[in-house]
């Protein structure tokens, strides 16, 4: 499988034939919110391939100032999904990303329904039996909660987790009302 940088017409390819189909629309940034941060070089795609077929991608929020990146989106190909690319695309990406690399993951406790609860359980196995851990820090974007998970061997603390999350959020949101958006631990969930 071959990893590499998407260019920027790629990445518009991409995210109008995959990602606004692989994702519920309101998951779906405005392509415009992503051209901004790409434009101001805190944005990137990647492709994983075979014989010139996309396989994966994968998205990736890039703050200047930080040594951490988000897994914004991060799909395989309809047709290709069940077959391990998945796994070995998390991976590739694990290996080549020079950073340390968080992602979001919609917490199990606010499901709509008993598909969408076995949906967000099975996406946390997932991950955790490819290598990241799930930290304590729960964040609050919008009205959704995430729970946010890290590689096991590039992870910090959940007080540093904390303030790598909240400098991603900057980048994110640099031109919105950031009251709508919370940090806070797991504990403080139950108190």
């Amino acid at each position: 499988m071959i990893f590499r940088r998407l260019s920027e017409k790629e990445l518009g390819e991409v995210y109008e034939s995959y990602l606004k189909k692989d994702f519920a629309a309101d998951e779906v940034k405005p392509f415009s919110a992503i051209m901004d941060m790409y434009d101001r070089g805190e944005y990137e795609a990647y492709g994983f391939f075979e014989d010139n077929m996309l396989l994966a991608y994968a998205y990736f929020v890039t703050p200047k100032s930080s040594d951490t990146v988000l897994l914004d989106y991060f799909a395989v190909a309809g047709e290709k999904r069940g077959s391990g690319i998945g796994s070995s695309a998390v991976q590739i990406m694990g290996e080549n990303i020079n950073k340390s690399i968080v992602l979001e993951i919609e917490h199990p406790a606010f499901y709509k329904d008993q598909d969408d609860l076995l949906t967000r359980n099975r996406r946390i196995r997932f991950y955790e039996r490819n290598g990241l851990l799930l930290s304590k820090v729960h964040t609050r974007l919008f009205g959704v909660d995430f729970l946010i998970m890290q590689f096991e061997k590039t992870a910090v603390s959940d007080e540093i987790l904390r303030q790598k999350i909240a400098d991603i959020y900057k980048c994110m949101f640099n031109k919105i009302n950031t009251s709508k958006v919370t940090i806070f631990d797991l504990e403080a969930d139950n108190a």
